[in-house]
């Protein structure tokens, strides 16, 4: 699966645009994007123990590198990453996050920060203990009240992954402070603190497939809200 599409604008002109890979690819591609990767990103490849999983790091760095060049007009091999001080990546000339899942990436660029998440629907044998420990009380309740328990979980984690993603704090004990809209877009408040200097920002679900769910957070709002 291989895609790009756009959403709308925010308040300051926030265009945001969304792609897709596959993770999965031969190894003359594999060794094709791995040729693009940066000292350090080798290094981080050779310490997975796994093959499928350095496979899967090779390929999402590798196009990652590929549709930043595309943006800032640089050659794949030349972007610069930065990181902050829980990890997340940044590169001069264009805001973005990606996350995957499986053999998926999802990446989402745009011109002000941005946070993605995508998960696969996949059976969870202690779903409830997991949204008791790190969901909001609310969330909690509504996934127990949901005709379909576990597309709401994943509904729900997947808006607050990408709520924290967008002001780079990691998960952690932030969870459950942060509680997600009901149903459809909406406000993500209980932020913890950021560097953004936002408690609360706009969240959204992404169609992706019948198989995963996804959601996108960025702040200004749409102007509509």
């Amino acid at each position: 699966m291989t895609g790009e599409g756009g959403r709308g604008t925010g308040d300051e002109g926030n265009a945001i645009a969304v792609a897709t890979w596959s993770l999965s690819e031969p190894a003359e591609v594999v060794d094709s994007l791995f040729a693009l990767l940066s000292e350090d990103e080798r290094v981080r490849a050779a310490a997975f123990v796994r093959e499928e999983p350095r496979r899967r790091f090779i390929v999402a760095r590798g196009r990652l590198r590929e549709r930043l060049g595309e943006r800032i007009g640089v050659a794949p091999a030349d972007v610069a990453f930065r990181y902050g001080p829980n990890g997340k990546p940044a590169a001069e000339g264009v805001q973005f996050n990606v996350a995957h899942t499986g053999d998926l990436a999802l990446c989402a660029f745009a011109d002000a920060p941005v946070g993605v998440d995508v998960e696969r629907i996949r059976p969870i044998k202690n779903a409830t203990a997991l949204a008791e420990r790190w969901f909001h009380a609310d969330e909690v309740a509504r996934i127990a009240a949901a005709p379909e328990p576990l597309a709401e979980f994943f509904r729900t984690w997947t808006m607050k992954e990408a709520a924290l993603k967008l002001v780079g704090v990691g998960v952690g004990e932030s969870l459950p402070k942060v509680l997600t809209p009901a149903e459809g877009a909406g406000w993500a408040t209980g932020l913890p603190g950021n560097e953004l200097g936002i408690d609360r920002c706009w969240v959204e679900p992404l169609a992706i497939d019948m198989e995963h769910v996804a959601a996108l957070a960025f702040s200004p709002p749409p102007s509509s809200v």
